[in-house]
């Protein structure tokens, strides 16, 4: 709060977000969300591109919340993301680097859990995106959707669906989500947080 707050006195910024610890809790280990830095201002399609902002981080200003209507009830699971991108449109974001809160990854996680649902309500959100008034890049809307594949690819995989991971697989190359599937396929997900681990990367 004591870094938020402060950041609403422009009166263009609709949204504070930052950084958070991921800690998995079955490994005992913990790294940041993410290293660096991420944007902040008018950034709605680098949010699409590479959604960065955590739930457990958001700090709304209370009229632009009004104003949107709140968050869109058909959505679930990627509620936080549709009303971020939707305030992303209209309002500046605040991206602050320092984490600030701490997230457990512990494998029943709902965004694990209810991963089928995920995906069909970003397949809906991509959908209507591209028939909307212009607002997206389509490289950004491309990104998007290749974050979909990639999740249907990783699905999967864990679900020994090796010719519809191959399937992904072709749709992804080439791109960043193409590598992180490849290495899914071939190890584990114990010995790729281990890996994380020992070169502190990603």
């Amino acid at each position: 709060l004591e870094m938020q707050v402060p950041v609403f006195e422009n009166e263009d910024v609709g949204l504070a977000c930052g950084n958070y610890e991921v800690f998995y809790e079955k490994s005992g280990w913990g790294r940041p969300s993410w290293k660096g830095s991420k944007p902040s201002g008018w950034i709605l399609n680098e949010l699409l591109a590479d959604y960065h902002i955590g739930l457990l981080t958001i700090m709304l200003r209370r009229s632009a919340h009004a104003e949107l209507g709140g968050f869109d009830r058909r959505y679930h699971v990627i509620g936080d993301f549709d009303l971020s991108l939707r305030l992303a449109e209209k309002w500046r974001v605040v991206t602050l680097e320092s984490q600030i809160a701490h997230f457990r990854f512990h494998g029943e996680n709902e965004s694990v859990q209810k991963r089928k649902m995920l995906l069909e309500e970003m397949k809906i959100w991509i959908h209507e995106a591209k028939v909307r008034p212009a607002r997206y890049e389509l490289s950004s809307l491309k990104i998007a959707e290749q974050q979909v594949f990639y999740l249907e690819g990783l699905t999967a995989v864990e679900n020994g669906q090796i010719r519809k991971s191959l399937s992904r697989l072709k749709q992804l190359f080439p791109s960043i989500w193409f590598c992180r599937l490849i290495l899914r396929v071939c190890f584990p997900e114990s010995w790729i947080i281990l890996f994380r681990k020992q070169l502190k990367y990603f």
